[in-house]
């Protein structure tokens, strides 16, 4: 799947799909821009644009602690965002496990600057 983040329908298309018979914790489209101006504002400080070539970003949609007194394995829904040289991608989705919120990249393809990113996540999520 590769799916520009300017094309809704292809996105709610696949989002539809992963989110089938699903009435919690789930997204659509208007989700996506969001995030990625708030994660190209954070791009900016530490990365050069022509580095972001191949960065990959998963989010999970939602998060939080459940209560104790919850019954089942909650899920959620997550993506997976890729920088190509004509935009942002969508490269896949899905449903997994909740356990709290979470956003992580994957720096693949940027070895000289993967400590500078991974200092940062640890600083606590976006």
């Amino acid at each position: 799947m590769k799916i520009n983040i300017k094309n809704p329908q292809k996105i709610d298309a696949a989002l539809d799909v992963a989110q089938h018979r699903c009435s919690a914790r789930t997204i659509d489209h208007s989700f996506i821009p969001d995030f990625v101006e708030e994660i190209e504002d954070w791009l900016k400080g530490i990365l050069y644009k022509k580095d972001w070539l191949g960065l990959k970003i998963r989010v999970h949609s939602a998060g939080g602690k459940m209560p104790a007194s919850y019954r089942g394995t909650p899920e959620c829904t997550y993506f997976v965002l890729e920088r190509f040289a004509s935009g942002w991608f969508m490269v896949a989705c899905g449903r997994t496990t909740l356990i709290q919120r979470e956003q992580t990249i994957y720096p693949e393809n940027l070895k000289s600057k993967q400590e500078q990113i991974m200092d940062f996540l640890d600083r606590g999520p976006l």
